[in-house]
C-alpha cells in the first residue's frame, strides 16, 4: 500500500471513530498527512496527539500535533479555531514554540511545530520541586514569552506544567500557542481594533483544572489576567514541588481555585523568600484586578529578585527590565480616595519628578549600577523588628541579633551567602552587637541578672564576659542603650546611654561621658561616630523637625546637615568621613540618601514602598548594609455556628482594625497598602467595605485611622493627624460626603503592638448611645483628662479635672443605658496602685474610683447582666503588647466597685480580649499550643472553646471583633519577616 493509500485509509478511520464518538487512533510511521511524514509517536493529551515528522518541502524535523476530532466537530468552534490559530502562527520569540502551519488533510485537523528535543516540566516535576535558581530562569522564559504574546493581544488559556518544554540549552519554551485566543487590546485606535479578533463565546472551560484561573471557572471574559493567575500557580509548583489548589475530585479543586487561599510556599518546603513568597501570592489573587495587572509587572519583581540574589551572572537568562516599568498597586478602592489622600499623593509625585530633574546623568548612571544582593531573612516573632547589621573589619561576615531561632540571640553569616550561625544560645536577651577591631571578639549589649551590661563573646561562640554595667535593665528602657563603635587605635567602645555618648575603656572598663546634652530635655538618638572619632552624627527632633546633626566632640559645634520637612534617621559615615548614609523618609516609606556633610546637597539611592534603614558601612566604603521589614495583614472571619473560616480581604499590605456596622451588613477597617508600614499607622486610609454577596462593594474611604460606628450606623467616627502632628476626632457620613471635625488637637490615642497590630486600649473614643456625643481623653497643656464632645460642637465639658502630669486617663466607654461613663487610669509616680478603673456619672461632678491594682488592667467592657463592668487583669505593672500570659477575669459592680472573680484565661494575650455584643462571653486569641487561636468562654458557666485553625507559629492573629448578632467574628492575620540586604559597587 503506498503512503498516500495509507493516509486516506487512516484519514476513514478517523472519520469513522470521530462520527461514532471514539477515540483518536494512532498514525503509523511513514504515513504522510499533507506533505508531513509521520516519523514516530511522541505524546498524547486530552485534546490532541502529537508525532514526530519530517517536512517533505523543506527536509526539516517538525512536531505535528493532531486534534481530537471532538475539538472540532462543531463548525463554528472549528472556523474560530483556524481563524485565531493563524494569528497566533504570527508570533515569533524564542520561547515561543512558533506555528509553522495551521492545516486539515483528509479531514484530520493538524498544527505543525518546531521538534523541540527536552523534557516537560511536567517531567521534571515528577522528580520534585526544582532548585531556585533553575525555577527563576524558567520563569522569566515563560513570562518573556507571555509578554510577547499579550503585546499582541494573544492569551494563552492554557498555561500548565505540560505546555512548557526545556531544551537542551536549558530554556523555557512554551507550547500550544496555536490553541490561543486572541482579545481586543485595550487603547488601541478604534479603526485597528475593530480588525482584531475577539471571541465571543466564552462560557466553555477551555484550560486545565488545576491551572485555571477563578474568572475561568466561572466561564467569564478572559484577558492576560488569566494567564498570570496560571502562571503563578505553575510558579507556585515549580517552587514546592505541589500544585497550590488541590483536592480529590474536580470539583474539589475548582472550590479550592474559586475560595481557598493557597498555603505558604514555606510551609510545605524549604524556606521561601518574603520577596518571592509576596511575587506568587499577588499573582494568585482572587481577583483580577487585585493581581499584576500586566505580565511586564511581574517579571520585572522577577528579575530583580533574581538578581538581588546575585543570579544575574550565573547562567541565568535575565534580560533588561526598562527602568521605567514598575509594580502598580491595584486596590479596588484606590481610586476613592478623598481629596486629602489625593493633595497629598500629589506631592509626593511632583517631589519625585522635580528629584529627577535635578540629578544629573553621572548621578543617574551610578546609581543605576547599584546592585542589591539579600542575605538573609526569617519570619519575625510579636516585638521583633529589623535589626542593627554589622560588617566584620574585613567585610567578609556580618554578625546581627535575631529571634528567627525562637530567642533574641547573637547570628553571624558571610557576606558570600550562606546559612547565619549562632553565636548565643541562652535565655537572656542580646542586641547591639559590634565586631572587634580584629574580628575575634563581638560585643554587644545584655540584661543578664537585671542589670543591662556590656559584653564580649569570642566572634565563633564560647563563654560571654561582663565589660561595663550601664544600667538597671528596667531604666534602660526609658533612653535608647546602643552600642556605637569599638576604637582600632585607642581599645574604646563608644556607646549611647541616657541620650549621650560614652566612651568605655576596655582595660580598665571605667567609661566617660563625651557630650552633655540634658536627658530630660534634649530628643538625640541614632548616634553614629565619625571614622575619626571626632565628630558624633546623630539625629535631634526640634520643634517636631527630625534632622541629621553632626556634632565635634572636641571644640562642641555643631552643625544641621540635613534639613527637610520629612523625617531622617539612623546616619552612617562613609570610610572618606565626608559623606553620610542615611534614611530618609520619602512619601510613605523610608528610603536611602547620602549627603556630603560640607555640601549638604542629598542624594536618594533607592525607592519603593518598604522601609529601609541604613545599618553599615563596608571599611573600603563599596559596600552598604541595609534591612527591612515586609508586614502583610489580612483580615478573616470564622462563623461560630458552622466553623468554616473565610478570607475578606485580600489587597497588599495591611487591612485590619475591622468593626462591622450595626446591621452587620458593611466592615470598616484600616488599610496601608506599602510593604512595610507598621511603624506608621496613622498614616493610612479607612474603608468601608459592604459585606455579603459575590463581589463586595467599596462604599468610600478617607484618610485617617481608629473607625468606630455610630450606634445607628449612619456614621463613622475617626481619627487623623493634623498639620501641627496632633490628632483630630472626625466624623462622616457611613455612606460617604462631606467630613466633618468634632474636636481639634490633642486627642489621646493609646497606641499599639506592631506584631500582633492589637490597640493597646479597648477604645481610644466612644460614641454615647444616642449617638450624638462622643467621650475621649486628651493631653492638653501637658495634662491628661477625659472629655466629653457634642458632635454639633456646641459643648466640649471635661468629666475629670486632673492636674497631675504622672496621671494618664484612657479609654473612655459609656453604659448602655448612657447613665455611666467608665475609663481607666494609670500612674507613673507609684508601683502599689499604678492602675485605677473608674466611673463618672455623666451629668455630675463625681468621679469614683472602682479598683486600684498593682497589675496591670485593661478595661473590656460593660456586661449584660447587671449594672457592672469587665476588667482584665495580667501579670506585672506594664501593659506588654506581645506577651502571651494568665489572665485574670474581675466582675466590678457599678457604683460600689464590689468585684468578683470570673475565672482565668490561659497563654492569652490581654490586648486581644473581646466582649460579645450581648455581653455574656469573651472572644480572644490564645498562644496555649504555640500558635495563635482563637477562643470563646461563655462568662456565666462553661469552657473555653477554640474557634480558628491556625497552624503557622508565625502567623498571628489580632483583636477579634463580633457580628451584631453574635455569629461572626473578625480578625486580623498577620506575618512580617526582617530582610537584611547589601548595595554593592557604590563608588
Amino acid at each position: 500500500m503506498t503512503n498516500t493509500a495509507r493516509i486516506e485509509t487512516e484519514a476513514g478511520s478517523h472519520r469513522r471513530r470521530r462520527a461514532e464518538g471514539g477515540e483518536m487512533s494512532r498514525l503509523q510511521p511513514g504515513a504522510v498527512l499533507s506533505h508531513y511524514q509521520i516519523q514516530a509517536w511522541v505524546a498524547r493529551g486530552g485534546m490532541a496527539e502529537v508525532y514526530r515528522a519530517v517536512d517533505l518541502r523543506l527536509g526539516r524535523t517538525v512536531a505535528i500535533k493532531i486534534l481530537s476530532p471532538s475539538l472540532m466537530a462543531d463548525p463554528e468552534a472549528r472556523r474560530r479555531f483556524f481563524r485565531e490559530a493563524r494569528a497566533a502562527s504570527a508570533l515569533q520569540h524564542p520561547n515561543i514554540c512558533a506555528v509553522y502551519e495551521v492545516g486539515e488533510a483528509e479531514g484530520i485537523v493538524f498544527i505543525a511545530m518546531p521538534y523541540i528535543a527536552g523534557r516537560t516540566l511536567k517531567e521534571i516535576l515528577e522528580q520534585g520541586p526544582v532548585p531556585l535558581e533553575r525555577a527563576l530562569g524558567y520563569a522569566i522564559d515563560i513570562a518573556d514569552a507571555l509578554e510577547e504574546a499579550h503585546r499582541q493581544g494573544i492569551i494563552h488559556r492554557d498555561i500548565k506544567p505540560s505546555n512548557v518544554i526545556v531544551d537542551e540549552r536549558d530554556r523555557a519554551i512554551v507550547l500550544d500557542f496555536g490553541l490561543a485566543k486572541r482579545v481586543r487590546l485595550e487603547g488601541r485606535d478604534p479603526g485597528e481594533a475593530l480588525t482584531l479578533s475577539q471571541i465571543t463565546t466564552t462560557s466553555a472551560l477551555i484550560g486545565t483544572t488545576p491551572y485555571m484561573s477563578p474568572e475561568q471557572v466561572r466561564g467569564e471574559p478572559l484577558d492576560a489576567r488569566s494567564d498570570i493567575f496560571a502562571f503563578g500557580t505553575l510558579l507556585y509548583e515549580l517552587l514546592t514541588g505541589q500544585r497550590p489548589f488541590r483536592g480529590a475530585t474536580t470539583v474539589e479543586v475548582l472550590h479550592a481555585i474559586l475560595h481557598d487561599e493557597p498555603e505558604p510556599m514555606s510551609a510545605i518546603g524549604p524556606p521561601v523568600d518574603f520577596e518571592l513568597e509576596r511575587i506568587v501570592r499577588k499573582a494568585l489573587r482572587k481577583n483580577p484586578a487585585d493581581r499584576y495587572q500586566t505580565i511586564s509587572e511581574m517579571k520585572a519583581d522577577l528579575v530583580t529578585f533574581a538578581r538581588e540574589k546575585g543570579y544575574a551572572t550565573s547562567g541565568l537568562r535575565i534580560v533588561a527590565v526598562p527602568p521605567t516599568v514598575r509594580e502598580r498597586r491595584r486596590w479596588p478602592w484606590r481610586a476613592l480616595v478623598t481629596r486629602v489622600g489625593g493633595m497629598f499623593a500629589m506631592g509626593v509625585a511632583m517631589a519625585l519628578a522635580l528629584w529627577l530633574l535635578l540629578r544629573s546623568d553621572g548621578d543617574a548612571k551610578w546609581i543605576a549600577a547599584l546592585r542589591h544582593v539579600q542575605l538573609a531573612n526569617w519570619k519575625n516573632e510579636p516585638g521583633e523588628s529589623p535589626p542593627r547589621v554589622r560588617f566584620s573589619p574585613d567585610g567578609k561576615m556580618i554578625v546581627f541579633a535575631s529571634r528567627k531561632g525562637g530567642h533574641p540571640d547573637l547570628w553571624i553569616q558571610q557576606t558570600l551567602g550562606g546559612t547565619a550561625v549562632p553565636v548565643t544560645r541562652d535565655e537572656w536577651v542580646e542586641r547591639s552587637p559590634l565586631w572587634s577591631p580584629d574580628g575575634q571578639q563581638i560585643a554587644f549589649l545584655s540584661d543578664r541578672g537585671g542589670e543591662l551590661g556590656i559584653w564580649v563573646i569570642p566572634a565563633l561562640g564560647g563563654v560571654p564576659t561582663l565589660l561595663h554595667v550601664v544600667s538597671p535593665a528596667a531604666s534602660a528602657r526609658l533612653s535608647p542603650v546602643n552600642l556605637i563603635a569599638w576604637s582600632a587605635t585607642r581599645n574604646l567602645i563608644y556607646y549611647e546611654a541616657q541620650r549621650n555618648l560614652y566612651a568605655l575603656d576596655v582595660a580598665s572598663r571605667r567609661a566617660t561621658a563625651l557630650t552633655a546634652f540634658d536627658p530630660q530635655r534634649a530628643r538625640v538618638m541614632d548616634f553614629c561616630l565619625s571614622p575619626d572619632e571626632r565628630r558624633l552624627a546623630y539625629v535631634d527632633v526640634q520643634g517636631g523637625q527630625v534632622d541629621i546633626w553632626v556634632l565635634s566632640l572636641d571644640g562642641g559645634r555643631r552643625m544641621r546637615v540635613t534639613e527637610s520637612p520629612e523625617e531622617e534617621r539612623f546616619p552612617v559615615w562613609h570610610p572618606d568621613g565626608r559623606r553620610l548614609f542615611y534614611s530618609c523618609k520619602w512619601g510613605e516609606a523610608y528610603q536611602i540618601c547620602v549627603v556630603d556633610v560640607s555640601e549638604r546637597t542629598p542624594l536618594r539611592l533607592t525607592s519603593g514602598d518598604a522601609d529601609l534603614f541604613v545599618s553599615d558601612v563596608s571599611a573600603d566604603g563599596r559596600r552598604v548594609l541595609y534591612t527591612l521589614s515586609k508586614d502583610d495583614a489580612d483580615i478573616w472571619a470564622v462563623d461560630l455556628h458552622t466553623g468554616e473560616e473565610v478570607q475578606v480581604t485580600t489587597e497588599i499590605g495591611l487591612e485590619l482594625w475591622p468593626t462591622v456596622s450595626p446591621d452587620g451588613r458593611a466592615i470598616a477597617f484600616q488599610a496601608k497598602p506599602e510593604a512595610s508600614a507598621g511603624g506608621d499607622l496613622f498614616r493610612a486610609q479607612i474603608v468601608v467595605r459592604t459585606l455579603g454577596g459575590e463581589e463586595p462593594t467599596i462604599r468610600f474611604t478617607t484618610a485617617g485611622f481608629d473607625p468606630a460606628w455610630s450606634p445607628d450606623g449612619r456614621h463613622l467616627a475617626f481619627l487623623r493627624r493634623g498639620s501641627d502632628g496632633q490628632l483630630d476626632l472626625w466624623i462622616v457620613p457611613a455612606s460617604g460626603g462631606a467630613e466633618r471635625r468634632v474636636v481639634r488637637a490633642g486627642v489621646y490615642h493609646g497606641g499599639y503592638g506592631l506584631l500582633p497590630f492589637n490597640r493597646l486600649q479597648t477604645r481610644d473614643f466612644s460614641w454615647s448611645p444616642d449617638g450624638r456625643r462622643l467621650a475621649y481623653a486628651a493631653i492638653r497643656t501637658g495634662v491628661s483628662n477625659i472629655w466629653i464632645a457634642s458632635l454639633d460642637r456646641s459643648e466640649e465639658i471635661p468629666v475629670t479635672e486632673n492636674a497631675d502630669r504622672a496621671l494618664s486617663f484612657f479609654c473612655p466607654l459609656w453604659s448602655p443605658d448612657g447613665r455611666y461613663l467608665a475609663f481607666l487610669s494609670e500612674s507613673r509616680a507609684t508601683s502599689e496602685a499604678r492602675w485605677t478603673v473608674w466611673v463618672s456619672e455623666v451629668g455630675r461632678k463625681r468621679v469614683i474610683p472602682l479598683m486600684r491594682s498593682p497589675e496591670v488592667v485593661r478595661l473590656i467592657g460593660w456586661l449584660s447582666f447587671g449594672g457592672a463592668l469587665l476588667v482584665a487583669i495580667g501579670e506585672g505593672p506594664r501593659l506588654l503588647p506581645h506577651a502571651a500570659r494568665e489572665i485574670r477575669l474581675i466582675r466590678v459592680s457599678v457604683p460600689d466597685g464590689a468585684t468578683r472573680s470570673l475565672g482565668t484565661l490561659a497563654a492569652a494575650s490581654l490586648l486581644t480580649l473581646s466582649l460579645s455584643p450581648d455581653g455574656r462571653a469573651i472572644a480572644y486569641v490564645s498562644r496555649a499550643d504555640g500558635r495563635d487561636n482563637l477562643w470563646v468562654l461563655p462568662l456565666e458557666r462553661g469552657r473555653a472553646v477554640r474557634r480558628t485553625e491556625n497552624k503557622d507559629p508565625r502567623v498571628y492573629l489580632s483583636t477579634p471583633t463580633w457580628s451584631p448578632d453574635g455569629r461572626m467574628l473578625y480578625y486580623g492575620r498577620q506575618a512580617s519577616w526582617s530582610v537584611i540586604r547589601m548595595i554593592e559597587n557604590f563608588p
